[in-house]
């Protein structure tokens, strides 16, 4: 006969857990006794403070970086001044060597002359209109003077002419008694004098008026004429000024080129370093 058991199957879970409980303490245990091990002994050795030397014996070749060779910007130059020397360290912008432009040089005392030229022309022209102007003033107080001289002449030949005609009123007033005998001779004679001095008088007042009179119009002609060579040499020194301030401002703006250009005979230094050589 034969009989088949058929467990349930929870029972068999039963035995497994126990099971896999102990062997989970098993391990748990392992570990724990595994961090409990004796401690191993490490060596230990006194720091002190000081110079680590470590020599390394190689071969190869050693090579400086970052040279610049720094020449001249132009050619025609000669060196003015070297400001360094070998071994000397160097900032940037420093100066180096100053260089002499003969060519250049040349030019800017040429540019110098000429700029003295025109400033010298300048000063000319303005002398000129000056001495004009003065010329002018002169000519307008004698012109002045002149006009006063008519004016004293004129009432000299008024008082003259009019002496005149007082002398000949007594003249015919002397006139008239001596006809009727009641004036003398000599009375009559004097009293003819002075109308011939009276005359005289006069006609020479007339004389030095009209003197006067044409030496005011040929100093007013020549005042004329002097006010019109003014106005022309003012037109003239006008342009003569411009066209001298504009050579003048070329001039200087020409320098300013040739000085930009002897600022760059200057050799500065692009970077900081120091001096390898110098062959001048």
């Amino acid at each position: 006969m034969t009989a088949t058991l058929n467990r349930p199957p929870h029972r068999r879970w039963r035995w497994l857990i126990p099971t896999l409980i102990l062997m989970g303490l098993g391990s748990g245990l392992w570990i724990w006794r595994q961090g409990r091990s004796e401690e191993m002994p490490i060596p230990v050795q006194r720091v002190e403070q000081g110079t680590v030397e470590q020599t390394l014996n190689e071969s190869g070749t050693l090579e400086l970086g970052n040279q610049q060779t720094l020449t001249a910007p132009a050619d025609g130059v000669t060196v003015d001044k070297v400001w360094v020397t070998v071994g000397d360290r160097v900032e940037p912008g420093d100066i180096l060597v100053t260089l002499r432009n003969p060519g250049q040089l040349t030019l800017l005392a040429n540019h110098d002359l000429e700029m003295e030229k025109q400033q010298t022309g300048l000063e000319q022209a303005r002398l000129k209109v000056r001495e004009a102007e003065v010329a002018v003033e002169d000519l307008g107080f004698e012109l002045q003077k002149r006009q006063l001289s008519v004016t004293d002449a004129e009432r000299s030949l008024a008082q003259a002419e009019y002496t005149l005609a007082n002398e000949r009123t007594q003249l015919q007033d002397v006139q008239e008694l001596f006809d009727l005998g009641f004036a003398a001779g000599d009375d009559l004679s004097s009293q003819r004098n002075r109308v011939q001095s009276a005359t005289f008088s006069y006609q020479e007042a007339q004389t030095r008026l009209a003197s006067i009179k044409l030496d005011l119009e040929q100093h007013r002609l020549k005042f004329q004429r002097a006010q019109e060579a003014l106005d022309q040499i003012q037109t003239d020194a006008q342009i003569a000024l411009q066209q001298a301030e504009l050579n003048l401002a070329q001039l200087q703006l020409r320098r300013r080129e040739i000085l930009g250009k002897l600022e760059e005979s200057r050799i500065m230094s692009p970077s900081g370093g120091i001096i390898l050589d110098i062959a001048v």
